[in-house]
Parts: C-alpha cells; sequence; structure tokens
C-alpha cells in the first residue's frame, strides 16, 4: 500500500511546504486528490506476418514512457496562505518543462524513486473547488530503488544465491579487487539461473581493480588505478557475451558465479556485486 508521495524539484530555490505527520488530511494546504499512471506501462509488441501461413512471428517489444498525472487540491488556511500563493509555490515543482523527482513509499516494497518532465501543469482557478492537474513524463519508466543492494565474496567459491525482488530484470555493477601478489587475466560473470554471462581480458594487480557495469544503456567496463586515480576503458576486452545480453538479473533468485584466473590457474580475488531495484509498477 502507498504511504506517501514526496516530490523535489530542481530549483535549489524551492520553498518547501512541511506538512504535520500527526495533522488530519483535512488541515493539509495541499491535498493529494488523486495520482494515475503508476501501474505498468504498455509495452509496443512488433510481429512480423508470415508469407504463407496464418499468425506472425515475434520480432522484438518496447516499453515506452511513463505518464504520471497528480490531482493537487489547495486547502488555505487564509491566514498564511491563499489559493493564489499555494498555486504558485505548485509551480516551483511543477513548472512545465523543468525536471522533478518523485518519491514513493510503500508498506511493502523499499522506498523507490522516478525522475520526469514535467509536460503540464493546469488549473481551473474560477471553480468553486480548484484543482491543479499535473502531467509528468518520465522517460525511464521503471521505479529505481533509492539504496543499492550490495553482495560480497571471493571467486573461486560456490555461486552466490542473489533474492532480487524487483519486478523488471536488472543489470548489476560488479568490482574485482586484486589479492597482493596475484595478477589475474580475466574476469568471469555468469547468471546461471538467466543463462547469461560475460568476460573481461584484463590483467589486475596490487593497485588496479576492474569494475564492470551491465546496466541495459549504462553499460562500461573499466580499470581503476587506486594509485594515481586513471580510469581505463576496457569496454573492448569485453568478450563471450551470451545471447547478446551481459549477465542480469531477474525476479527471484539468481546462481551468480564470478570467477577470475588466467590459463593455467584461477585466483581467489575479493568480488563485490551492487544493483539497485527496478520496479515495474506500484
Amino acid at each position: 500500500m502507498l504511504t506517501k508521495v514526496e516530490a523535489f524539484s530542481q530549483w535549489a530555490e524551492a520553498p518547501t511546504l512541511a506538512l504535520d505527520d500527526n495533522g488530519r488530511e483535512e488541515s493539509d494546504l495541499i491535498q493529494l486528490q488523486g495520482i494515475t499512471g503508476l501501474d505498468p506501462v504498455n509495452a509496443t509488441v512488433t510481429t512480423s506476418a508470415y508469407g504463407s501461413i496464418d499468425g506472425a512471428v515475434y520480432t522484438g517489444g518496447t516499453v515506452g514512457t511513463r505518464n504520471i498525472v497528480l490531482t493537487l487540491k489547495p486547502n488555505p488556511d487564509w491566514v498564511n496562505w491563499t489559493v493564489a500563493s499555494l498555486r504558485r509555490l505548485i509551480y516551483t515543482y511543477f513548472m512545465p518543462k523543468q525536471a522533478v523527482n518523485l518519491r514513493f513509499q510503500s508498506d511493502d516494497i523499499p522506498t523507490v524513486a522516478i525522475s520526469g518532465i514535467v509536460e503540464s501543469c493546469s488549473a481551473n482557478p474560477f471553480a468553486q473547488e480548484v484543482l491543479i492537474t499535473v502531467s509528468i513524463i518520465c522517460p525511464n519508466p521503471y521505479f529505481q530503488a533509492i539504496n543499492p543492494t550490495i553482495f560480497s565474496g571471493t571467486t573461486g567459491a560456490a555461486a552466490t544465491r542473489i533474492q532480487y525482488n524487483g519486478t523488471v530484470e536488472t543489470g548489476m555493477n560488479v568490482k574485482l579487487r586484486n589479492i597482493p601478489g596475484e595478477t589475474p587475466s580475466y574476469l568471469h560473470v555468469v547468471n546461471y539461473d538467466l543463462n547469461t554471462e560475460f568476460d573481461v581480458n584484463v590483467t589486475l594487480n596490487d593497485n588496479i581493480y576492474c569494475e564492470v557495469n551491465s546496466v541495459p544503456g549504462s553499460k562500461y567496463a573499466q580499470l581503476v588505478n587506486t594509485a594515481n586515480g586513471t580510469v581505463q576503458n576496457v569496454l573492448g576486452q569485453v568478450v563471450n557475451v551470451s545471447w547478446n545480453t551481459w549477465a542480469l538479473l531477474q525476479p527471484g533468485n539468481n546462481s551468480i558465479a564470478i570467477g577470475a584466473g588466467d590459463a593455467n590457474k584461477s585466483w581467489n580475488l575479493n568480488w563485490e556485486i551492487s544493483f539497485y531495484e527496478l520496479y515495474g509498477g506500484l
């Protein structure tokens, strides 16, 4: 159940309007009358018709942008706030073309956030009950947990069972740190449950660790030198990618194995996996 909604303006000087947690909804200066656009976004499914038989073949699918619509009601106290002053305060958060971040708290999932651009902010100032409708377009349709989930372990050990509670597949950030004196020449990441994997042909030493990010749209592979702070792009050294998909996490249990070594030996090195849970709807 949704318990709290917060809005964050891109303007540093946007005024805040604190609400009394112990107060009644009827006394809130701005009341959230309704919100739509929290369900899973419809997918666009692409098919291609067969030439001589019935039916079609599936060729791909995408999920488009999310449109969140808020209905706000100014509730002035007529001492410090009027309808007009509350409307202007709302404008500082929801002016069209302005970036805005929304945060949602629930009693059954972690706190999640989503970013969007205000499409419209319209009011009916001459009506008996003034309502302001705010439309927000979110290019990334998924709600993301605000805090990462982190696992750690050593290479050469048994696969780690990771419980992913999100409802949409997500990528992960993998860091492999060297043990002094060892010089492995490759990093291997595999998800046995999703049948996705990749290798990175890199050589580590005491001062250099490898960091790989498999989040779709934000993939990278790099070597980080802790001695001088330099970062080397090694994206071209990512090989053996299964199904053209880097290792991802799927909802439920995931058996993740991290390996490192060279042609003659496997090394026991320290690794860390972090990821943000994604939700297709609230």
